[in-house]
């Protein structure tokens, strides 16, 4: 008999699939966290590169959770903010790119630049020098190093996928950020490479050489360490940290005076008292002057 005779209801599984659905589930969330691990994996070998691509607004959003405000009304802050905005132009600065400047109380011959364009001037250092021109050096160097965005560069790699994360995420940036650093804070504590060192240096030079019509007292600064060091023996923890990581103070003087040379730069002139508010932190530091310690 014809099967057109004896029509059969279609079975009742005719629409399901074979495949099980919670099993698909699974599937796909492994294969979405394994997209993501990958993708994180890149991020990690490359974020170096990648971070100091990315809006500064990146390293702003990264650094606001760890460093603390500037107070505009804190005499010091607003003398030192005042000397490095007078060093910018001789550089010059990205669009978007800004400068906070702040002041570390504790007793550190120590200067420090690091993510969201932040520099930290330490009391040490203030105490260690006598003019204007040695503090704006340092100052015009830690400028150099946030202009070329060299913090972002020099941090490890998980605080530079935090960065590049904040620029996707912010939350997502802030998880990583928190992860590696905690809440105690981290970004002050970076060393550069000589190369990014010695950039620095002829920039700081430049801009020292544009303001003041001379670089005298540039190397001040260097040479007082440098006597520090040599009267504790040459020991390693009586070196400052913002000598450690860098080209031998002989050296750096060298290719000062070697640049100047080059650049016809006038090597004497008429040094620039400290201001006022920085002048008083010297003179209150005491009988036996400053010491250098090691600091972040």
């Amino acid at each position: 008999m014809s099967t057109w005779s004896n029509p059969r209801l279609p079975q009742e599984t005719i629409n399901v699939g074979e495949s099980r659905p919670v099993l698909s589930f699974f599937v796909m969330v492994a294969g979405l966290g394994a997209v993501f691990f990958a993708c994180a994996l890149v991020l990690m070998l490359f974020a170096q590169a990648i971070a100091a691509w990315l809006p500064f607004s990146a390293e702003q959003a990264v650094a606001a959770r760890f460093v603390k405000p500037v107070d505009p009304a804190a005499e010091p802050e607003a003398t030192l903010q005042k000397l490095a905005d007078s060093l910018v132009g001789p550089q010059g600065l990205p669009s978007g790119m800004t400068l906070k400047v702040h002041y570390g109380a504790l007793p550190v011959a120590n200067a420090s630049a690091t993510v969201g364009g932040n520099i930290t001037i330490y009391r040490g250092l203030v105490e260690a020098i006598d003019s204007e021109n040695a503090l704006a050096m340092v100052l015009a160097h830690e400028i150099a190093h946030i202009r070329h965005r060299d913090p972002v560069r020099s941090l490890g790699r998980g605080m530079a996928l935090a960065v590049v994360m904040s620029a996707l995420s912010a939350g997502a940036g802030s998880a990583v950020a928190d992860w590696m650093v905690g809440s105690a804070g981290n970004l002050t504590v970076l060393s550069f490479s000589r190369s990014q060192e010695a950039r620095a240096d002829a920039d700081a030079l430049a801009a020292v050489a544009q303001r003041y019509g001379h670089v005298a007292g540039a190397g001040a600064f260097f040479q007082e360490m440098q006597r520090r060091s040599s009267a504790a023996g040459g020991a390693s923890e009586s070196v400052p940290v913002f000598m450690r990581t860098h080209p031998s103070t002989d050296d750096r003087l060298y290719r000062m005076e070697l640049l100047a040379t080059e650049r016809r730069w006038a090597t004497e002139g008429t040094l620039t008292p400290l201001p006022p508010a920085l002048q008083a932190i010297r003179d209150a530091r005491g009988a036996y002057g400053a010491k250098a310690q090691p600091g972040g």
